[in-house]
């Protein structure tokens, strides 16, 4: 599998961390269906929000 992507994490004062993502992925099966579909590929592209709530911060 290959999975590429940019993120920007957001940094505040208190304790909430939080990021924002696109991701894209590539994979291959292979066999997939032996004697019919020798090869499935897929992909897939996800936009996300993370928000970690307890990170831990300088005090």
């Amino acid at each position: 599998m290959l999975s590429i992507g940019p993120g920007y994490i957001f940094r505040k004062k208190n304790s909430v961390l939080s990021e924002v993502f696109l991701l894209y992925k590539s994979w291959v099966e292979y066999p997939y269906s032996p004697g019919f579909i020798p090869i499935m590929t897929h992909t897939n592209l996800e936009i996300g929000y993370k928000q970690y709530i307890n990170w831990p911060h300088e005090k």
